[in-house]
């Protein structure tokens, strides 16, 4: 959703439609994948330097 201002400056505010809000746990589960094997690839990088 997008809600434009009629003001100076210029102000708009978005969120998310419920349509948007579904991917939620979605993202949480790419956030968490992320944060599991964070510390394995920093791992790999240290050991290809």
């Amino acid at each position: 959703n997008r809600v434009v201002y009629p003001v100076v400056p210029p102000k708009t505010e978005y969120s998310l439609t419920e349509y948007g809000k579904t991917l939620a746990p979605i993202l949480d589960a790419l956030c968490n994948w992320g944060e599991n094997y964070l510390s394995e690839t920093q791992n790999n990088k240290e050991n290809c330097q």
